[in-house]
């Protein structure tokens, strides 16, 4: 009998190891999940430059082109800012006017009360 008759060849890809369920491949230009996609425009935009002053005009028009894509994100980002800034500004303008409106009512009654009162103590004392 052979001495390892228990172990079979391996065959195809169902022997891989694995190197950790759910890490990162290790890519050092894999820079979604470390930095913002503000200071991953700038990486890239870096990147681009010193691929062009190499002469590698091809790599340069990749990073190029990935610094496009987070100068989207960026631009997709401050707008969504700016829209949630202007409808909480035009909620606390609409919900200021009634608050506002409600004390105007208020500070216009109670002088009007105050004069019916005095009206009435003086017309009575007269």
């Amino acid at each position: 009998m052979k001495p390892n008759s228990n172990f079979k060849r391996s065959r195809g890809r169902g022997n891989r190891r694995s190197n950790g369920a759910g890490r990162s491949s290790g890519n050092v230009n894999d820079a979604k999940s470390r930095n913002n996609a503000n200071q991953t425009h700038e990486k890239y935009l870096a990147l681009a430059r010193d691929a062009l002053a190499g002469g590698d005009r091809v790599a340069a028009e990749n990073y190029f082109q990935h610094a496009d894509h987070y100068y989207r994100v960026v631009a997709g980002k401050n707008e969504r800012r700016q829209q949630r800034n202007a409808e909480a500004q035009a909620a606390q303008a609409t919900a200021g006017e009634g608050e506002n409106g409600d004390r105007r009512e208020d500070a216009t009654d109670a002088p009007e009360a105050a004069d019916l009162t005095e009206e009435t103590a003086t017309s009575g004392s007269a």
